[in-house]
């Protein structure tokens, strides 16, 4: 057992913990429809102590998950002594801006940075893009699948998630970011924004996405209007993606071998960690040697575009992002990016 004055707080984030969770009514009663995430904050803890709470938390993850029906996800254990140095992310941004604590120090939160929207990095926009697609790729298995409307909530909850994920990212990247969704919603209506404003079908969804945030329903299940409403969005989340790219690399790029060819030609800082991380995945067949000094999550920003928005590449540069030997078998390289996603989401 971990001592308990190493536990210094448990705090609510997320949607709850702002007090703007989806509420879903089903016979007239009351059930959260979101998943509750959790933030574990400790005391300095040796490495024998951190191994036995993570797997602890992981057992209570799953045993609460199956009691309440619901997503009920704890972070890794969060060394206070970290939170004054931490970096800006949307994650603790967010966290910061509303939580409710359920245990421990009420004021713990204090301890970070004061941050302002403005500066978080656009590559938190394209962090955010990439596990919103990821959801629609899922998606779009399901409705191309057998039975597809047994996954009604799953796909259509998807769909709503990356056209919120549009206005968000776009905020981000404008430097007028909110972090809750009645401010988001007022902010799109009245902000000028280079890619949303100019498309008022575009904006029309997106609000309603963030609407339905707020007082999600499982919709009847309607396949023409399902695949009308994914496609628009694969293609408005495309555009996006490459205009948020390009303004990251201060370079147009409009598809995935451009965007690779910079990759390839940019010379990061050695890293020590990143070169084991990239070889363990790939097995020494993820390209140049520049390429194993990224972090391993470019290597799903450069596949992404393949998967989700229809774009071809050669199958030999394909193999090299996702760091396997060359193969045709299109099943494989698609759970090997999955794979790669689960461990670097």
């Amino acid at each position: 057992m971990i001592p308990k004055h190493k536990i210094k707080a448990l705090i609510l984030g997320g949607g709850y913990g702002r007090g703007e969770g989806g509420v879903f009514i089903h016979n007239e009663i009351e059930k959260p429809y979101n998943d509750l995430d959790l933030f574990l904050f400790v005391a300095s803890l040796n490495h024998k102590d951190r191994v036995v709470l993570k797997r602890n938390i992981k057992t209570i993850h799953k045993d609460l998950s199956e009691e309440f029906s619901i997503d009920i996800d704890f972070s890794n254990p969060i060394d206070i002594s970290s939170l004054p140095y931490r970096k800006i992310s949307l994650m603790y941004y967010d966290l910061l801006q509303g939580h409710y604590v359920l245990l421990g120090n009420k004021h713990l939160l204090n301890a970070l940075p004061e941050w302002h929207a403005d500066e978080l990095p656009v590559m938190e926009a394209l962090h955010l893009l990439l596990n919103r697609c990821m959801g629609l790729i899922f998606a779009q298995d399901l409705l191309s699948g057998n039975n597809p409307d047994s996954h009604t909530d799953f796909i259509n909850r998807n769909i709503h998630k990356a056209f919120q994920a549009l206005a968000e990212a776009e905020l981000i990247s404008e430097g007028k970011y909110e972090t809750l969704t009645r401010d988001k919603i007022q902010a799109i209506q009245t902000q000028k924004l280079p890619f949303l404003s100019e498309n008022k079908a575009l904006l029309n969804e997106v609000r309603e996405s963030l609407e339905f945030k707020l007082r999600p329903n499982i919709p009847v299940f309607n396949m023409e209007a399902l695949t009308d409403r994914l496609e628009m969005l694969i293609n408005a989340s495309r555009e996006l993606y490459y205009t948020l790219w390009s303004k990251v690399l201060e370079k147009d790029v409009s598809n995935t071998l451009e965007l690779s060819s910079v990759f390839d030609n940019s010379k990061v800082k050695p890293s020590l960690k990143n070169m084991l991380l990239n070889l363990r995945d790939t097995k020494c067949y993820g390209g140049s040697l520049y390429n194993y000094f990224q972090y391993p999550r470019f290597r799903l920003f450069l596949a992404l575009p393949h998967f989700i928005f229809n774009e071809t590449m050669p199958l030999s540069l394909l193999t090299k992002i996702l760091g396997c030997k060359q193969t045709t078998n299109t099943a494989l390289l698609k759970r090997q990016f999955i794979m790669l996603w689960y461990r670097y989401n």
